[in-house]
């Protein structure tokens, strides 16, 4: 892959243009400083160099919840930078070469389903360690321990806002498998979205138990919308009789 990058805007959501300045401004330098794997070791120092201000503090939390970043808390990896950038990724095809060195370098694997990297999993670092020095195994095992990959429940618990039942929603929450909180994430911004009161939300442990992240989400402010155009229209009517 060339030093030459392309930008695709459409994955960006509405809500986006809605932004302060400065986090659009973070995310198009992110774009361009990443590396070819879409990886970005996060150094606020330098971003605050290189623009003129400091990060953004709410950037990471705003653009996970527009499901276009992971994070392992040392870095940020854009979720769709190589699928945009390079297609399908071949290993043996030179132009790719880059992207393959820099999975390796960072400690990545690539989702050839979704043509994108993402963060290695616990066990799957320790698998790796397997034919390794037992002494030095156990010390790695122990440090990898120590490292949350995203989603973590508190990533849940704080996106979806509904602070009630927390050890119950916690317990379901660590039987899920590492796809089902990735698509817990991604659903539940939407369904934020179309249910903003907390209220009208279903308690958090009940979202999981009955895995309503597979249900269709209905857009409550289309509807109110639609209705208010209907009595608008009707108030025409009788006025005109």
């Amino acid at each position: 892959m060339t030093n030459k990058r392309f930008i695709d805007n459409s994955i960006l959501p509405k809500a986006f243009r809605k932004l302060e300045p400065s986090l659009k401004i973070a995310w198009y330098w992110l774009w361009n400083s990443c590396d070819p794997s879409g990886y970005w070791e996060i150094d606020e120092d330098f971003f605050e160099f290189e623009n003129g201000f400091e990060f953004p503090a709410d950037f990471t939390k705003k653009f996970l919840e527009f499901r276009l970043l992971s994070t392992d808390g040392k870095a940020l990896l854009i979720t769709d930078f190589i699928r945009v950038n390079a297609g399908e990724v071949k290993e043996n095809y030179n132009p790719h070469k880059p992207i393959w060195r820099a999975i390796e370098k960072n400690n990545l694997k690539l989702n050839s389903s979704l043509n994108q990297a993402c963060f290695k999993l616990v066990d799957e670092d320790k698998d790796e360690d397997v034919g390794k020095d037992e002494d030095e195994e156990v010390d790695e095992n122990n440090a990898s321990a120590k490292t949350e990959v995203w989603p973590t429940f508190r990533d849940f618990w704080d996106l979806y806002d509904k602070k009630v039942h927390r050890p119950k929603t916690e317990s379901i929450w660590k039987k899920l498998k590492q796809n089902e909180k990735e698509l817990v994430m991604s659903h539940v911004s939407d369904y934020i979205q179309s249910q903003p009161e907390k209220r009208f939300r279903k308690n958090p442990d009940v979202y999981l138990r009955n895995k309503s992240w597979q249900d269709e989400i209905i857009d409550h402010g289309d509807r109110k919308e639609e209705q208010r155009t209907i009595n608008v229209l009707s108030a025409a009517a009788k006025m005109g009789q």
